[in-house]
């Protein structure tokens, strides 16, 4: 069996049996949720103080004219365009819609610094032009260990913005 069909059985020329093969993937399914639950329950039981003053740190930044502005790599700057997204677009009828940016959404910077300087400044070399004291910027890294990000906090935080991250690791 090659290393695709091993991963994904219905793929293979000749498919496995359909029932078989349906219950085996109701039950990654299921597992895959329970697994998503915990992971969830386990991470606010533990950061709820955490989560509760980043809140207050963005709606003190917001409340003083503040700007939020998110960065992740991969899937990570999925996470952070969704959050940054949640600000622009409010979907709960009566909330006023926020200023916020996904530093990753601008193709023509992220190639031109990548090319130019590197992609460990694709984040870094936007903040002077964008951040203004008091304005937060927002890391989302996987790995907990995305050195682009880090270096666009870190600029964030000596320009006097107030800095957040959503990161994984140990």
């Amino acid at each position: 069996m090659s290393a695709l069909t091993s991963l994904y059985p219905h793929l293979a020329p000749k498919a496995p049996d359909g029932a078989k093969l349906d219950a085996a993937l109701r039950e990654a399914l299921l597992a895959k949720c329970r697994d998503s639950v915990e992971v969830k329950s386990r991470f606010f039981e533990t950061h709820t103080n955490d989560v509760l003053r980043a809140a207050h740190l963005l709606a003190d930044s917001y409340r003083g004219g503040g700007r939020l502005y998110t960065m992740g790599n991969g899937g990570s700057s999925c996470d952070a365009a969704h959050i940054a997204v949640e600000f622009q677009h409010p979907v709960t009828a009566g909330r006023p819609a926020l200023p916020a940016q996904n530093l990753a959404q601008d193709m023509a910077m992220m190639s031109a610094v990548g090319n130019d300087v590197g992609f460990g400044e694709v984040f870094a070399r936007q903040m002077p032009g964008l951040l203004r004291r008091g304005d937060v910027a927002f890391g989302v890294s996987t790995s907990g260990n995305s050195a682009n990000v880090l270096r666009g906090l870190e600029v964030a935080h000596g320009l006097g913005a107030r800095t957040l991250a959503l990161a994984g690791g140990a």
